[in-house]
């Protein structure tokens, strides 16, 4: 079977078209993945500069931390036990003009590397005197947390609240003692 000129004319452009259009097809998928491949490699070089900065910063962290840690080490030294905490608190209510008129330790919870000393304690204080007194548990050296607060005002005198609060300090398990 012979071709005529005009079918072999036909046949190449049409070979010409699949080649070309072919090629065309393979070089938008492997420019596309060209792209993406140059975009990830823009942002693994953005996250390399940064881990950079940061190593630069280290010996700045590693002062920090140990100024942390000192300062932990203190925290922790500072509420051993339940009697720690409950003198702790007495002097931040006089400090701040809160009256706790009962107190009553929970059992001290055992949390891995770190004991809960959870306490709850019934107050009578001024709006004033409370906010000094959850600022100063907040500021202070101890690592103390108000679980719950429940306030109302005194019936007899709305200048006076009245309520009870839960808090929670945190020490290490090596620090154990009485309870």
């Amino acid at each position: 079977m012979t071709l005529n000129q005009r079918e072999q004319i036909l046949i190449s452009v049409i070979a010409g078209i699949v080649v070309i259009g072919g090629t065309w097809g393979v070089g938008a998928v492997l420019a596309q993945r060209w792209r993406e491949t140059r975009s990830q490699l823009s942002a693994r070089r953005r996250e390399v500069s940064s881990m950079q900065t940061a190593i630069g910063q280290k010996s700045q962290w590693q002062g920090e931390v140990e100024r942390l840690r000192q300062g932990l080490g203190q925290q922790q030294q500072a509420l051993n036990q339940m009697s720690d905490l409950l003198k702790r608190i007495d002097e931040v209510g006089v400090a701040s003009g809160l009256v706790i008129s009962s107190r009553r330790p929970q059992p001290v919870a055992e949390r891995g590397a770190y004991r809960e000393l959870p306490l709850q304690c019934a107050f009578e204080a001024t709006t004033e005197s409370l906010v000094r007194f959850l600022y100063a548990l907040q500021t202070g050296a101890s690592v103390i947390s108000v679980d719950q607060l429940q306030v109302a005002p005194r019936p007899d005198n709305s200048g006076l609240l009245r309520g009870e609060i839960q808090l929670r300090a945190l020490t290490s398990r090596a620090a154990k003692g009485s309870s």
